[in-house]
């Protein structure tokens, strides 16, 4: 019997396993392949989900474990620095945030990192549920794309008092 599929996209977060003083910051991560930082930091890698140690991503990360028992599930999180990575990613940590960043800034690096089109990628899987659980600042610049492509139930809660989006 097949298991229902499930996609989940969390953001990355400040705190990180490792820091660095040579974090590579917004410019730099747009210079560089992410295999050549992950070579030339190899001693603050790890896997995009090990990688982002707030409570969110703790919490996340725990649920996709748990989840895996009766879901199909692809984990996403959304990196300001990177754009969108898979849980496997090999990461170096970095210097990069949406965080007081305006509008037109967030939505310039969301092309520059081609977010879109690789989650129109990703959304090629049907899923039968996605669960997004980002802030406004990273749910506005894909939402789009997710009510566009999508075949299966949305399920989202903003936090900050925000409504929760149930499509």
């Amino acid at each position: 019997m097949n298991k229902p599929r499930l996609l989940i996209i969390t953001s990355c977060s400040k705190s990180k396993k490792y820091a660095h003083p040579k974090e590579p910051n917004c410019q730099e991560l747009l210079k560089e392949t992410r295999e050549n930082l992950v070579e030339k930091y190899s001693q603050y890698t790890c896997p995009a989900k090990d990688m982002y140690t707030g409570i969110q991503n703790k919490i996340i990360t725990q649920a996709v474990h748990d989840l895996r028992q009766i879901f199909e599930v692809n984990y996403f999180i959304f990196s300001a620095g990177y754009g969108l990575l898979h849980e496997g990613e090999i990461i170096t940590s970095y210097d990069c945030t949406f965080q007081g960043k305006s509008k037109d800034w967030i939505e310039q690096r969301v092309g520059q990192l081609k977010v879109r089109e690789k989650l129109q990628e990703i959304m090629q899987t049907k899923f039968d549920v996605i669960y997004l659980a980002l802030s406004k600042t990273y749910l506005n610049p894909i939402y789009d794309v997710v009510k566009r492509e999508s075949t299966g139930v949305i399920v989202s809660f903003v936090p900050d008092n925000d409504k929760k989006i149930l499509s």
